[in-house]
């Protein structure tokens, strides 16, 4: 929560020294998109996850979509549910820092358990009627799983169909990016709640405004978060637990910063001397991934440690390409050898491939500094990114065994492409395998499956 406050204080803190963002016209809107349509074409490496999609007819359908947005912010909105279409977790639309000033959030975070929508967190104005672990029933009179799953669920790019609820949760972070609304458009959130046996319907208004009035700035101050003991320090973000019974350390990485490095390298002493290393990743999100870089070779007994594992990219040959189109336009299939068909067409239909060769590196970590014990990682659907290469790339240590359930897929290097609005598109390059030449470029499928839920660190051990 800690993190979440900051990031909220930050953004307040920049307002001044934003522009205001000038409205787009119609035609402006159009170019936006015609921008990352273009590059989706050429650079998109994972169609296998919407092969239902027809890129160019999806591409036409969102041309009078964006041109009627009503402001800048629905266009971004709109932009994101283009690229959610492609259901990966590294293509998607962020949000433009020049329209922070005219959104307002709403003062609610919200968690999955079971299947079940749950209040995790909200604004004391509504602590009279509604309470950390009441359950939401219904949003905008939808069931709430619907709410979150299908109408949520359109803007949020996830590669992993079942992750799709919690990254569909409201946190003040933004990842569900109707946490925010247009000060122009501010309606509320009509909840239904069932607080301890009584159902209860309470408005929820967006009134967090991040660029307030006085009036406003005022009315903020009034209120905080419900609970406040949702506060996570840096110890618990690195939480390290010896057991002793059980010849075992528990190692909690939240963040992936040289933060973590550091705090294992501090215990790494003490996690040699044991026959068994827990590595809980099922709340990192990502980062750096370099910040992992000097953890591997503790890790891998191996001579050679690879850093990178292996990965495909989409390769482009307009001579084949052009090739390809003479044959599909003026030969009749039967003319087309199947060697030609085989080896020209992907380069027509965008789906042709290089590997782009793994970065090795000599292990320099002295042998008595490795870890020769099993490792255990404990993964799920919200462990993304850079934690998914940081479990990719400690599964070339044969003792290291994945548990929990398929991670989210947000793998691979995105190509960055910004825009005259402010938004920058992200499109991923690459399909990323691991040591077992298994895609996981939708997620990291766990050895082990197993639903640990809010087991208690101590049970962790013991299973």
């Amino acid at each position: 929560m800690k993190k979440l406050i900051t990031i909220i204080l930050s953004l307040l803190l920049q307002v001044p020294l934003f522009a205001q963002s000038q409205s787009l016209t119609p035609e402006q809107k159009a170019y936006e998109l015609a921008v990352p349509w273009k590059e989706i074409t050429y650079n998109f490496a994972n169609r296998d996850h919407c092969s239902e999609v027809d890129l160019d007819s999806l591409y036409q359908a969102y041309i009078p979509l964006v041109m009627r947005t009503r402001n800048n912010f629905e266009h971004y909105l709109t932009m994101q549910r283009f690229a959610a279409n492609f259901h990966n977790s590294h293509t998607y639309c962020m949000l433009p820092q020049n329209l922070i000033p005219e959104l307002a959030m709403v003062r609610l975070i919200t968690e999955v358990r079971d299947g079940r929508i749950f209040v995790k967190n909200i604004s004391s104005r509504y602590e009279k009627e509604i309470k950390p672990g009441d359950e939401i029933l219904q949003v905008d009179g939808m069931p709430a799983v619907t709410y979150f799953r299908d109408y949520i669920g359109q803007y949020v790019s996830c590669s992993n169909p079942e992750a799709v609820l919690d990254y569909a949760m409201f946190t003040p972070q933004g990842l569900s990016p109707l946490v925010f609304q247009h000060r122009d458009n501010l309606k509320p959130l009509t909840l239904q709640v069932l607080s301890g046996n009584r159902k209860k319907t309470v408005k929820v208004h967006y009134d967090w405004f991040f660029a307030p009035t006085e009036r406003q700035r005022k009315s903020q101050e009034r209120y905080h978060w419900v609970d406040t003991t949702q506060v996570l320090t840096n110890e618990q973000n690195n939480l390290i637990i010896t057991d002793e019974e059980n010849d075992a350390v528990y190692f909690r990485i939240d963040d992936c910063n040289e933060a973590t490095t550091q705090v294992f390298l501090e215990h790494l002493p003490e996690i040699l001397k044991h026959s068994a290393l827990i590595i809980d990743l099922r709340y990192n999100m990502g980062g750096d991934g370099r910040a992992y870089s000097p953890i591997v070779p503790h890790l891998v007994d191996n001579d050679m440690v690879v850093l990178s594992g292996k990965m495909q990219t989409p390769i482009h040959n307009a001579t084949y390409m052009a090739r390809a189109s003479v044959r599909l336009l003026y030969y009749s299939p039967e003319q087309v050898s199947e060697q030609e068909k085989a080896f020209y067409y992907p380069y027509y239909s965008h789906t042709a491939f290089e590997t782009v060769s793994p970065d090795t590196a000599a292990n320099t970590v002295p042998v008595g500094e490795r870890f020769h014990g099993r490792i255990y990682l404990l993964i799920g659907p919200k462990t993304a990114s850079a934690a998914e290469g940081f479990a990719a790339m400690l599964t070339q240590n044969p003792q290291t065994v994945t548990v929990g359930k398929k991670t989210s897929g947000a793998t691979g290097q995105p190509l960055l492409v910004p825009l005259p609005s402010g938004i920058v598109c992200f499109i991923n390059t690459f399909k990323t395998y691991d040591f077992n030449d298994r895609d996981y470029s939708s997620g990291i499928v766990p050895d082990v499956e197993m639903e640990l839920g809010d087991v208690p660190v101590r049970e962790v051990v013991e299973m």
